[in-house]
């Protein structure tokens, strides 16, 4: 999920607009496709959870996307989840 006041919004990242269950996974819809952290391809939401867990809050870490088919990078410093 992309928080509306997270780092990466404030990248202009742009979350996905719909969220579907597809199999046994959650699939979104629309938005920026994040494909990479720190240069490891990402393939699904739990290999981004794992990849993230070995970082810290304050952690910068880059983030490749693609948008439009282009592939863009931004670096993003790691803030603690919102309580929501």
């Amino acid at each position: 999920e992309l928080y509306s006041d997270g780092p990466l919004a404030s990248h202009q990242v742009q979350g996905a607009q719909e969220e579907t269950i597809l199999g046994n996974q959650r699939v979104f819809i629309g938005g920026d496709i994040i494909i990479a952290i720190d240069g490891q391809a990402i393939t699904s939401l739990d290999q981004l959870d794992v990849l993230l867990t070995d970082h810290q809050v304050g952690d910068t870490v880059e983030v490749t996307f693609l948008r439009d088919g282009q592939k863009s990078n931004v670096s993003v410093e790691l803030e603690e989840e919102p309580v929501r």
